[in-house]
């Protein structure tokens, strides 16, 4: 074999050898075990890909071959719907499912709305017959005293005497027909007013 040659920073033996530190050997020692594991597996990975590939061609093929047989075996029955007729049928069976599911939450919806209308008519009635409870507690307001027509005849006659003493009907008039301001002279806080003095 090759002999190796001592580069700088190596380590030599008497014998000549080089001598490699016992870390660096098992590293090296363990990494080939880890390739060669590595390789074993890609190797089973390949295999047995390549065997489902083979698998899955012989199977889709038998199912083909027995699609042919199938497709034979109907054309010479009569009987038989053909594949068209098959897939009407499935189109109108999903139709009639999903009319059925249509149909079923409709009426949950209208369950449910009943429900809710007849729940808030019980409320409805619950808060009326409070209100007429209340209603009933509360006592009417008292009407206001008529008065005595005497005190009104007394009032009015009161009312006169105070206007003919003020000189005025009971209008806010003089007996004269002017009205009270009127009669004052209203020239007569001039000289007071002035801005001048």
């Amino acid at each position: 074999g090759k002999k190796a040659v001592a580069q700088e920073g190596d380590v030599v033996g008497d014998d000549g050898k080089i001598k490699l530190p016992r870390l660096i050997v098992e590293f090296a020692v363990e990494n080939k075990a880890k390739a060669k594991l590595q390789r074993e597996r890609r190797e089973k990975r390949m295999e047995h890909a390549q065997k489902q590939r083979l698998e899955s061609r012989q199977r889709n093929r038998e199912e083909a071959a027995k699609a042919k047989g199938k497709k034979a075996a109907n054309a010479d029955d009569n009987n038989k719907t053909t594949a068209r007729e098959e897939k009407l049928a499935k189109k109108a069976a999903k139709r009639e499912r999903r009319k059925e599911k249509k149909r079923k939450r409709r009426e949950e919806k209208e369950a449910a709305e009943n429900e809710a209308a007849t729940k808030k008519q019980k409320r409805q009635a619950g808060k009326a017959a409070a209100a007429e409870q209340e209603a009933k507690k509360i006592k009417p307001p008292k009407k206001k005293r008529k008065k005595d027509k005497e005190e009104e005849q007394f009032e009015n006659m009161v009312n006169s005497y105070k206007a003919a003493f003020a000189g005025m009907d009971g209008a806010g008039t003089n007996k004269g027909g002017q009205d009270k301001e009127e009669a004052r002279n209203p020239k007569e806080n001039v000289d007071k007013k002035r801005w001048f003095d």
